[in-house]
């Protein structure tokens, strides 16, 4: 009363709570509409008679709390809203037709491109769904944002499913399913199951030594010819998800499959925009005709249909209307979380067959961004379903029940747990056979749960995951190398994530997966270089990475840049009591100063790592030393000391049949002297063992070096149409620049 003196709280809420609360008898709670709206997920409440209150005109309802839901239950009870499919007509009208035109034979290539949350995956799935699998082969395969550097991860997702490969399936095991999946398809060519079979790191001793050029080119051969087969038997569909996170080895298979597959297959290609399918142009040699389809967000229109559907009722209040129009605009994903967010808020209550707004609806209410409306539905969540769901983003978007059940802090069944998480549409059950696998039902709902999470948290569950892994899987630790790594990293063992990720760059390179051994090197590298106050061990291990890194520097023909790299840690090299290690990088440094024709200190550096070799009778050090020392000279034009360093090298290769770059590099260098002393016949035959031995043992480089020789010795001898003829060969069988 001011008049008086006096002040205090008044209005509807402080009437209302007063008369609440001379309802409730001692030790009860008592709460009105909206309270009950907003906690009813967390409290078991008892429906109380309507209460008449002044200044009200209608009734107002009333509830006494009974108890604490349990946490479980809380998750379990929660209700995430969905919408049919709406605004993409158009675009499934064209999906229809190209399986009318498959059925009739017409492959052709449908790329499906839009920014997050517009509905590529729903668009595929409703797709799917619809369509009569009866007679159709449907398969997929998908790549996540930390799959994008393990080499061919879409393929091997793909042959995962379609072999039913498990998470517990041995070795012995994965080779059975995928010789008996391969065998099914190709019982004519059983040399496919070795190839497709490395993919999971099975070993085979035909293809253990074969150069990773040549285990490419029959990788590539049999994963057309597989397609080829299955498309044989019937209409087929190829499903690739998130094709922007796909590694580069597999973009250059698909578009070889691409390009090259005769039977009709409807490929379906789906990626964000910032990822072109074809970044040069489409390739005049594409056997089926492409097309685009490019998801926009929804019209004014299209958005109020789907609000119609998302709440199946169209009737809706004015205010809601409005406020969607101002704040979401058209992306379907957004909409779907905005309207889950008024839901669980208790903004949005549905009146039987109406919906009302239990409050006005300020634009500043829900978060501008998807990620803050999924980040603001995230913390509404319970405590222990929120941690699960952070623990399972750690995994990443797709995750094993059983891997989840391992690493997880959680004491009770987690099970009922994951059911509320998909009543409320975060994760789905992608998979039930012959492993339950979840979900995330969109990478940015994925992503916002791992941010959410702090750096130390992080840390601690990646290093959970990884040595899960490692227990799990300890007989295919292969297959899991680039997984490791990728955990161990984020985790909180260096050593470990130095270890793994040279493995991974090493995997690769066998694999002539270049970019992505050159990442994981790098990566290696990087950890190792900032390290303060580094061991003695791990300045050896850094040393170790540059010299295995090298090999990528050398296939790319990027001979200054490893020089530049291993000049700078020379005096780590020099510093450590190993003279193997630095005989080894001195060969390396040579070798590279030797690509960037500086011959003088080429020259100097293979000497010393031949000095160094015959000091500690090391046959690897002295065979590199000898083999490159043999190039060098003869271009230096010390010939003589040229095939000298080379026969010496010849002679140590006899005895290292495990590195047969020893032997072809430095035949091919004593013919490269032949060639400066003109000794035609000679080079003519150096020419045909090379060419000999790299088709006998399947080695590209080695034939590559033989069509070379073969040409020299043309040249030499003034046959310029064969010498071309053969330089052309030698060309067409290369696949890196040297």
């Amino acid at each position: 009363d001011i008049e008086k003196g006096t002040h205090g709280l008044t209005g509807d809420a402080i009437n209302l709570a007063s008369r609440l609360e001379s309802l409730a008898n001692s030790g009860e709670i008592v709460v009105g509409e909206n309270t009950f709206q907003l906690s009813k997920h967390n409290f078991k409440f008892q429906t109380m008679e309507p209460v008449q209150i002044k200044g009200k005109t209608g009734q107002v309802s009333v509830y006494k709390v009974i108890s604490v839901l349990d946490q479980e239950a809380v998750t379990q009870q929660m209700q995430g809203v969905q919408a049919e499919l709406v605004g993409r007509e158009t675009e499934m009208r064209l999906l229809v037709k190209a399986i009318e035109n498959l059925k009739q034979g017409m492959g052709s290539i449908i790329s499906i491109v839009g920014h997050a949350g517009t509905g590529k995956s729903r668009l595929t799935r409703e797709f799917k769904k619809n369509l009569n699998l009866e007679g159709l082969q449907w398969q997929e395969g998908h790549a996540y944002a930390y799959t994008k550097n393990i080499a061919y991860y879409p393929l091997t997702n793909l042959l995962s499913h379609a072999f039913q490969i498990s998470d517990g399936d041995s070795s012995d095991q994965i080779k059975e399913k995928v010789d008996a999946g391969v065998n099914d398809l190709l019982w004519d060519k059983p040399e496919a199951k070795k190839y497709l079979g490395s993919l999971f790191s099975l070993s085979y001793d035909e293809i253990d030594e074969m150069s990773p050029e040549f285990w490419q080119k029959k990788l590539h051969q049999s994963a057309q010819q597989l397609l080829e087969s299955l498309a044989s038997r019937g209409p087929t569909v190829l499903l690739f998800e998130d094709l922007h996170w796909a590694d580069s080895a597999f973009i250059e298979l698909l578009h070889l499959l691409l390009e090259n597959t005769q039977r009709p297959v409807l490929f379906l290609c789906v990626y964000r925009p910032s990822f072109d399918l074809f970044p040069k142009g489409e390739s005049k040699s594409l056997v089926w005709s492409h097309q685009k389809i490019e998801l926009r967000d929804l019209s004014w229109d299209q958005t109020q249909e789907m609000l119609q559907s998302l709440l199946d009722s169209p009737q809706l209040p004015d205010e809601l209307r409005y406020f969607i129009q101002q704040k979401v605009e058209g992306n379907p994903f957004y909409l779907e979380e905005v309207i889950n967010t008024l839901i669980e808020t208790g903004s949005l209550v549905s009146d039987g067959d109406d919906w009302q707004i239990t409050r006005s609806l300020d634009l500043e209410d829900v978060p501008t961004t998807i990620q803050g409306v999924l980040a603001a539905r995230l913390d509404r969540l319970e405590n222990q379903a929120k941690r699960i769901l952070q623990e399972a983003s750690v995994i990443g978007r797709a995750f094993f029940y059983k891997v989840l059940t391992r690493i997880t802090e959680m004491t009770t069944p987690v099970d009922g747990y994951l059911s509320g998480l998909e009543n409320l549409d975060l994760i789905r059950a992608r998979s039930r056979e012959p492993d339950l696998e979840y979900i995330f039902k969109h990478a940015l709902t994925q992503e916002v749960v791992y941010n959410g999470l702090l750096i130390k948290e992080r840390q601690e569950i990646h290093e959970r995951i990884g040595l899960a892994i490692e227990q799990v899987f300890t007989d295919r630790l292969p297959e899991f190398y680039e997984t490791l790594a990728f955990h161990f990293k984020r985790g909180q063992s260096v050593h470990k994530s130095v270890y793994y990720l040279i493995k991974s760059g090493e995997k690769n390179l066998n694999r002539y997966a270049l970019a992505e051994a050159d990442q994981y090197f790098k990566e290696a590298f990087d950890l190792l270089t900032h390290k303060p106050d580094k061991s003695r061990e791990e300045e050896r291990l850094l040393v170790e990475t540059l010299i295995k890194w090298a090999y990528v520097f050398y296939y790319y023909g990027k001979y200054e840049g490893m020089a530049k790299l291993l000049k700078a840690n020379i005096t780590i090299a020099e510093g450590l009591d190993d003279k193997e290690l630095l005989g080894m990088f001195y060969a390396w440094l040579g070798f590279m100063l030797y690509g960037i024709e500086d011959l003088n200190d080429a020259y100097r550096y293979l000497l010393k790592a031949l000095e160094l070799g015959n000091e500690i009778e090391n046959p690897k050090v002295k065979g590199y030393a000898f083999t490159w020392l043999s190039w060098t000279c003869a271009e230096l034009g010390l010939l003589e000391e040229a095939v000298s360093h080379g026969k010496a090298a010849q002679q140590i290769a006899s005895s290292l049949v495990s590195d047969p770059y020893l032997f072809f590099k430095s035949l091919a260098g004593i013919g490269h002297a032949y060639y400066f002393s003109g000794k035609t016949g000679k080079n003519l035959d150096i020419g045909r063992t090379l060419l000999d031995y790299g088709e006998k043992y399947s080695n590209i480089r080695c034939m590559v070096l033989g069509y070379v020789s073969l040409g020299h010795g043309y040249v030499a001898s003034g046959s310029f149409p064969r010498a071309i003829e053969h330089y052309q060969k030698a060309v067409s069988v290369s696949v890196d620049p040297m």
